[in-house]
């Protein structure tokens, strides 16, 4: 199954559109029950996931995209850590690196099909540090 069909059966209530017009850096914007996406950010499975989770959070009529009060903060950091947990999976992650000690970073991110930066976030997320059992070089610098 493609990420996005697993999204669209887990949010029967949206209706997700690509858009190919917006800037490269642009994931994704939920509009009344819709969600606009560019089909080629590098991690769109994570963004449709906090879309879906803002459906869930965010009141109608409430735009967070700006980010401007702490409230606007909290809704986007809980949809962000919402989509770590089910995107990469804590218990995945340390199940893996337990396995593949001597993998890097690079290793991991393709194993789990996500970017480094995705894959250094949810690290950062899950407050992982180097004296974790779960972790061993070259993560001593994710800490």
């Amino acid at each position: 199954m493609r990420e996005i069909d697993e999204v669209e059966a887990t949010y029967p209530n949206l209706t997700f559109i690509p858009r190919y017009d917006g800037p490269d850096f642009w994931g994704a914007t939920l509009v009344n029950n819709k969600v606009y996406y560019n089909p080629f950010y590098h991690d769109i499975y994570k963004i449709l996931l906090e879309e879906g989770f803002h459906s869930e959070d965010v009141p109608d009529g409430i735009d967070i995209t700006q980010q401007v009060t702490i409230s606007d903060i909290k809704m986007e950091r809980k949809a962000r850590e919402e989509s770590f947990k089910k995107s990469l999976p804590i218990e995945k992650l340390t199940a893996y690196m337990q396995t593949y000690p001597n993998d890097d970073d690079t290793q991991i991110a393709d194993a789990f099909g996500v970017t480094k930066e995705f894959l250094h976030e949810a690290i950062a997320t899950y407050k992982i540090v180097a004296s974790d059992e779960a972790l061993k070089p070259p993560f001593y610098f994710l800490g």
